[in-house]
């Protein structure tokens, strides 16, 4: 597997099972928020497969794969990431806010992966944290294949996912700027923590932050302002 020079689409599938989660620091999720995720992936697991009925009537956008995933060769499935979910979504969320990268060195954005049943703040990052996560790769060097993409997977949503409803992780920024290993450690055991199913849907709204942070970078969205 090659990662991304830049945070650009990761393309490859979610892990099938979570990752094992290294030793660090421990993040608990309030009560509340555990709740929450533990009754979203209950009604998830009995239907996994369904459209919405409100994407269903907008056929044949619910019926039609994001064409960010068309290329991908294990990709997420219709229910999540079609048009129309990803229309659903986007519909909900507030413009990107190019500013907050030179105010705050990054850029955040809230959204809603499953309605107000389970929110999302994604994160960008800055080099040194992208080239951390691919250093951290060495450690399984000699899993085979499946494992360390997956891992990789599991990595990357530890370090862009900020925030699950209430609960805000722990920052992994140190005081110089440099990654700090039990921080990092404490937010990767807290993804891979997460029910299997709500990973893939996680996975997918990630990349479509990420592809809307491209999109308000590039010339043509910025105009001449």
């Amino acid at each position: 597997m090659k990662p991304p020079a830049q945070q650009g689409v990761q393309k490859m599938a979610p892990a099938q099972s979570a990752a094992q989660a290294p030793r660090g620091v421990q993040f608990n999720v309030s009560p509340k928020t555990q709740a929450s995720i533990d009754a979203i992936a209950e009604q998830m697991a009995s239907a996994e497969a369904q459209v919405a009925a409100s994407e269903v009537q907008h056929a044949p956008d619910a019926e039609t794969l994001d064409p960010l995933f068309a290329d991908m060769s294990s990709k997420p499935s219709l229910a999540v990431a079609s048009v129309a979910a990803r229309k659903r979504v986007e519909s909900q969320l507030r413009p990107i806010e190019i500013d907050d990268l030179f105010v705050s060195g990054e850029i955040q954005q809230r959204v809603p992966v499953l309605g107000d049943k389970l929110l999302v703040t994604f994160r960008t990052l800055n080099a040194g944290e992208d080239l951390y996560i691919k250093r951290r790769l060495t450690e399984v060097r000699h899993e085979i294949a499946r494992y360390a993409e997956d891992r990789f997977l599991m990595m990357q949503l530890a370090a862009h996912v900020a925030q699950i409803n209430e609960d805000r992780f722990p920052p992994i920024l140190s005081a110089d700027g440099s990654v700090d290993d039990k921080q990092f450690d404490a937010r990767f055991q807290r993804v891979s923590k997460l029910p299997v199913v709500l990973i893939e849907r996680l996975w997918v709204n990630w990349l479509w932050f990420q592809d809307r942070v491209n999109k308000a970078m590039s010339p043509d969205f910025l105009g001449h302002g």
